[in-house]
């Protein structure tokens, strides 16, 4: 059963990730990695997590809309590919989530819905 020293030093820990993913800004790269925010998808993350079955597809460009916070983020997202993937009638217009702030981060965590998603 954990303590509530063990507790606190979880949250602590939560925010001192956040804030640092806030500072450094890291850019998503691996898609195998879920990315910290929406701001921080590239072309290559986007191209790994989507063009995968698609010889040829690549994310050449990526558009994003009005951020909406609550217990997470939401962002529209629109992708833009080459022509191996607009053949392929990749998906164009997408929603991300993510979870930027340490306070997201904390919520999702203590209501176990981080899993869930």
């Amino acid at each position: 059963m954990a303590t509530e020293l063990d507790v606190a030093a979880t949250l602590e820990q939560i925010k001192q990730h956040a804030e640092e993913d806030e500072r450094s800004k890291p850019p998503a790269l691996d898609h195998t990695v879920a990315p910290w925010s929406s701001e921080a998808l590239t072309t290559q993350w986007l191209t790994g997590a989507l063009c995968g079955d698609v010889p040829g597809a690549e994310v050449v460009g990526l558009e994003l809309g009005e951020m909406d916070d609550g217990s997470n983020s939401r962002q529209a997202v629109r992708v833009i590919y080459n022509e191996a993937g607009r053949a392929a009638g990749l998906p164009e217009r997408m929603f991300a989530k993510s979870t930027p702030r340490w306070q997201q981060r904390i919520v999702v965590v203590l209501t176990g819905s981080a899993f869930q998603e």
